[in-house]
C-alpha cells in the first residue's frame, strides 16, 4: 500500500470510529487497524518527512481519547463494564510503545495516569448499584419491601412491566443456569484430567522474569493456566504471535499481573505450534521447540 491521501484518510476513518465505539470490542478492534495501517502499510523507516504526519496523525487521536477517558471517568456510575473496556485499549495502545517510541513514550505518564484515573474511578462491586441489577434482584424482595420500592422505581420513570417480565423468566433461567455450570464443571474436570494426564511430560521456557509451562495434547501446544509472558512486544516479534497476544488481552486469557510487569494465563490457552506460543511469551522472534526444549 502507497502513502497517499486515500490512505491517510482510512486511517482517520479508523482512529474516528474507534473514538465513537471506544467502551465496545468493536473500537478496540477499530485501535488496532489503526496501529497496523499505520505500521505496516503507511509507515516508511526510510522516509522522515512521510513519517511525520502520520505521527502527528497518532498524537492527535491518543490525545483525543486520553482526554475523553478523562471526561468519562467524571460520570458518577458509569458502566464499570465499559470503563474495563478503556483499560483493554490503553493496553493495545502499551503494547506499541516499542513501534512508536517517538510518540507514545512521551506520553508515557499521561498514559499511565489516565489508567490509574479509570481505576479509580471502577468502583467495587459491592459499592455499585445499577438499574439493571435492582431489575434482576426484584423477584428475591419481600412482598413488604417491594410495596416500597416499586412506587419509587416508577417515579424514576422505570417500567413496571420490566419486573414482571424478570419474575417470570426468572426460574427457568436459574434452571438453565444451573444446567450450564454443572456441564462446564464436567468438560472443565475433563479438560484438566487430559492436562495433568500429562503432568511428567511439562516442558518449560524462562525468559524476562517469565516462566511459561506448556504440556502437548492432541497435536495442541497448550500453555498452562498460571504460566507468565513478558509484557513488552519487540520489533521483531511475527506479526501472527502480534495479533495472537492482542486477541488473548482483549479476552482476558492473559492479563497483568501485581505488579504490572507481566501477562499470566488466567486459563490453559492451546497454540497451533511451539513458536507461536513462544512468540506470545517472549514478545520476539523465536524457535519454540528450542525454547521449551521439546525433542
Amino acid at each position: 500500500m502507497s502513502y497517499n491521501n486515500s490512505n491517510i484518510l482510512e486511517v482517520h476513518r479508523s482512529f474516528d470510529h474507534f473514538l465513537n465505539n471506544m467502551t465496545t470490542i468493536t473500537g478496540i478492534q477499530s485501535l488496532k487497524k489503526s496501529f497496523e495501517l499505520i505500521e505496516y502499510h503507511l509507515w516508511n523507516e526510510d522516509d522522515h518527512v512521510e513519517k511525520k504526519p502520520l505521527m502527528n496523525i497518532l498524537e492527535t487521536y491518543i490525545n483525543r481519547f486520553l482526554n475523553e477517558c478523562k471526561e468519562i471517568c467524571e460520570i458518577q456510575n458509569y458502566d464499570p463494564d465499559l470503563l474495563e473496556m478503556l483499560k483493554e485499549s490503553i493496553e493495545l495502545i502499551r503494547s506499541y510503545e516499542n513501534t512508536f517510541k517517538s510518540i507514545l513514550k512521551p506520553l508515557k505518564p499521561e498514559i499511565d495516569e489516565t489508567l490509574n484515573t479509570i481505576n479509580k474511578a471502577i468502583p467495587k462491586e459491592e459499592e455499585y448499584i445499577s438499574i439493571n441489577q435492582i431489575v434482576k434482584n426484584y423477584h428475591e424482595f419481600s412482598k413488604e419491601e417491594k410495596d416500597i420500592c416499586l412506587p419509587l422505581l416508577k417515579a424514576l420513570g422505570i417500567n413496571p412491566n420490566l419486573f414482571r417480565y424478570r419474575e417470570n423468566r426468572y426460574e427457568k433461567k436459574k434452571t438453565d443456569i444451573e444446567h450450564k455450570k454443572t456441564k462446564g464443571k464436567r468438560k472443565e474436570a475433563k479438560q484438566n484430567r487430559a492436562v495433568c494426564s500429562d503432568k511428567n511430560n511439562v516442558y518449560e521456557y524462562r525468559i524476562g522474569g517469565a516462566i511459561a509451562k506448556m504440556v502437548i495434547k492432541g497435536g495442541s501446544y497448550i500453555i498452562l493456566k498460571g504460566s507468565t509472558a513478558v509484557k513488552e512486544n519487540k520489533t521483531s516479534m511475527p506479526e501472527s504471535s502480534r495479533q495472537e497476544k492482542i486477541e488473548l488481552i482483549s479476552f482476558r486469557k492473559m492479563i497483568l499481573n501485581e505488579d504490572g510487569d507481566l501477562y499470566i494465563f488466567t486459563e490453559n490457552v492451546p497454540f497451533s505450534s511451539p513458536s507461536m506460543a513462544s512468540g506470545v511469551i517472549s514478545g520476539t522472534s523465536t524457535n519454540g521447540r528450542l525454547c521449551f526444549n521439546i525433542k
